[in-house]
């Protein structure tokens, strides 16, 4: 499926079902929200499971000028509870403008609660370059008048960015948390030279030596009560010192930027308190 962009993007998703639902093969109409900066769109998914196989259209801004509907497949993990979506082709638009303006999303959503989805998205143009990151909600289609509710309050309250906090060595930072179910995103900010890095959460290794690319990593995390704590070690430093990784811990409330200043072996800790 794609997403419209202009001066300010028009993103475009897909929805998906519980999980409970997934093997029952019959059509699932699904409605939600999607969140890129200050952008918020409703959008809707019909789509069936077979095999864990996902296939079906969503449509964007239905009713509008830049409707569009999109071919979608996706792959559902039983194990992890997980499903990743691609958005493949256009199938309908009333949108004039060319493709090259279409932004194609990858999006990893997990299931919460009964009717739910949450998760994370990106979007690539057709040139594989990122045109979009963001959220997305998703809920069953009998429940839309609940969706437009959290269009309504999403848009009186908007997720903000704190100020980017630079790691050096032995920086302990502390965060505060009130959702268990939290979003970390790691990449290079800079030049893509080969910085390395292990992410630690909890003493369980989530990364080791990976290579940071300027294509975002998303990981869903569920965060334990009371402290959690993330620990960043720069196993290379690539071709230029310092070893120069982003990080967002993005949070229901806020998105928390870092960027790690570390020479080779140093490391900087994150400490996230779930309230």
């Amino acid at each position: 499926m794609l997403v419209y962009t202009n001066i300010h993007k028009i993103f475009f998703c897909l929805y998906l079902l519980p999980i409970s639902v997934l093997f029952s093969q019959k059509i699932m109409k699904y409605d939600g929200v999607i969140h890129s900066d200050s952008v918020i769109l409703k959008y809707y998914l019909e789509f069936e499971i077979n095999n864990n196989k996902i296939t079906g259209f969503s449509v964007t801004e239905k009713g509008n000028t830049h409707e569009t509907k999109n071919e979608i497949q996706g792959i559902y993990d039983k194990k992890n509870k997980t499903l990743n979506i691609q958005e493949l082709s256009i199938l309908e638009t009333r949108s004039s403008e060319s493709e090259s303006n279409f932004c194609y999303l990858k999006l990893l959503l997990e299931e919460t609660g009964k009717n739910a989805l949450v998760g994370s998205f990106t979007g690539y143009f057709s040139n594989d370059s990122i045109c979009a990151n963001g959220y997305v909600n998703l809920i069953k289609s009998q429940k839309l008048e609940k969706v437009e509710k959290i269009i309504k309050k999403n848009q009186e309250k908007v997720i903000t960015t704190k100020e980017q906090i630079v790691l050096k060595k032995d920086d302990k930072i502390s965060i505060n948390c009130y959702k268990r179910d939290i979003i970390i995103q790691v990449w290079d900010s800079k030049k893509e030279d080969g910085d390395r890095i292990n992410l630690i959460i909890n003493n369980d290794i989530i990364l080791e030596n990976y290579e940071v690319t300027h294509k975002k990593k998303t990981i869903n995390i569920k965060l334990t009560k009371g402290k959690n704590i993330i620990q960043v070690i720069a196993t290379s430093v690539g071709k230029k010192n310092p070893n120069t990784v982003g990080i967002e811990i993005i949070t229901p409330k806020y998105i928390h930027p870092f960027i790690t200043k570390l020479k080779l072996n140093e490391s900087a800790d994150i400490k996230i308190n779930l309230k």
